[in-house]
């Protein structure tokens, strides 16, 4: 008898178990986007264009991609990119900016930038630009930029500039 009681409680205990079925695999999260240090230098509306720099941060496990910008700062906002070519620092619209797993994807000046056309009023030190970003996973996201000078950073220099147009 004693047999038969044991018998069934270890039955009914190895049944549970197997009710109770293997976990699920952990699935990778997804991107995590944060952004970090949105600024922009000042531009008078003489200069017509501006400029936004940042630093694009991924602590989760899946890539994400900036697709586009928005602001109602400006007529247009496109994504850029400056490069160096033949001695002349040439810059040029892009498709979007990928942003790693793990990673991070830097906007900042002589590199990619978020590039700001026909300036509807005049970027001044110490206001702030409010941004939409859009990524293609993580959907839109609101930051804003401080307008701040660069002093002896400002990157002013001697090069050539050539805008490309996108086509």
């Amino acid at each position: 008898m004693k047999k038969h009681v044991l018998f069934a409680f270890v039955l009914i205990f190895v049944l549970a178990l197997a009710a109770c079925g293997a976990a699920a695999p952990a699935q990778p999260s997804g991107p995590d986007i944060s952004v970090m240090e949105p600024w922009s230098r000042p531009s008078p509306m003489t200069a017509g264009n501006g400029a936004v720099y940042m630093t694009l941060m991924n602590q989760g496990g899946q890539a994400d991609t900036l697709l586009s910008v928005e602001s109602d700062i400006a007529e247009s906002v496109e994504l850029h990119e400056s490069k160096m070519e033949n001695d002349v620092m040439k810059m040029s619209p892009i498709e979007n900016v990928p942003v790693p797993a793990g990673g991070n994807a830097k906007l900042e000046p002589g590199g990619k930038h978020v590039m700001l056309i026909n300036l509807k009023k005049e970027l001044v030190p110490g206001q702030k630009v409010k941004l939409t970003l859009n990524f293609e996973k993580s959907g839109p996201m609101t930051v804003e930029a401080e307008i701040r000078e660069m002093g002896a950073m400002s990157g002013d220099t001697d090069m050539k500039m050539d805008m490309d147009k996108k086509n």
